[in-house]
């Protein structure tokens, strides 16, 4: 009986130590990358009727097929003649943080833009997509969207601005 022990512990330790998951590591698809595809403005601030410029707002389409994810900001605020704009994507987990920026000149004037942002690479899931807007006013919301790719490939979400450049 003490031999079948012996024998059994011998083999499980010869088996546990073979092969790990750092020998064989799960295959991963390249890194999920973002980047800023155009920029339309600056709006106009004439106001009509059913204007939606006191809102910030994301549309998003993602093609499981190709890995890509499209995000319009409409109604991004910024400088009235900045001499450029910018978004840089980071993805950590589940997390995608879109920092938007600008580079002077500096007028004394702000606008609303529209940015298209495209992300490729990315897996079929679900995240939080945070919009870093760098004229967003400390009392309007953060522009933070839960979206489930698998379920739902595209959508929308906007949350009201009620301090300048949107809401006036």
């Amino acid at each position: 009986m003490s031999r079948i022990i012996t024998l059994t512990c011998t083999l499980l330790i010869v088996f546990a130590g073979c092969g790990t998951d750092e020998d064989n590591p799960t295959p991963q698809g390249p890194k999920a990358t973002g980047a800023l595809v155009s920029v339309e403005g600056c709006k106009s601030f004439i106001r009509t009727s059913g204007d939606e410029k006191n809102k910030s707002c994301l549309h998003w389409n993602y093609s499981a097929a190709s890995g890509t994810l499209d995000l319009n900001h409409e109604n991004a605020g910024f400088n009235c003649c900045p001499q450029a704009i910018n978004a840089s994507v980071e993805i950590e987990g589940q997390i995608i943080t879109v920092y938007e920026s600008e580079v002077g000149p500096d007028c004394r004037c702000n606008c609303l833009y529209d940015l298209h942002i495209r992300i490729e690479n990315l897996a079929e899931d679900s995240y939080v997509i945070r919009m870093v807007e760098p004229y967003r006013h400390k009392d309007d919301d953060e522009l933070l969207v839960p979206v489930d790719l698998r379920n739902a490939p595209s959508g929308s979400l906007c949350v009201p601005r009620f301090n300048y450049p949107s809401g006036q």
